[in-house]
């Protein structure tokens, strides 16, 4: 049996890729969703609830010793 497999997709590089920073959500939608290609968002993680909210130690209370 020979399967062959064609890569539709060009390669990409992370250095190639664009890098947005802190966009806002008009941003977002212009630069990102309209042009269907890759960026790297930078800044967005410390603006969520869940990033100051889920620490070791309330994960630690939450879940205790459970293995998950």
């Amino acid at each position: 049996m020979n399967i062959t497999s064609k890569n539709k997709f060009e390669p990409t590089s992370v250095n190639q890729i664009e890098r947005i920073h802190k966009p806002t959500p008009e941003e977002f939608r212009q630069k990102i969703l309209s042009s269907r290609k890759p960026v790297i968002i930078t800044g967005k993680m410390n603006d969520w609830k869940a990033f100051s909210f889920w620490s070791v130690d309330y994960l630690n209370n939450l879940v205790g010793n459970k293995q998950i």
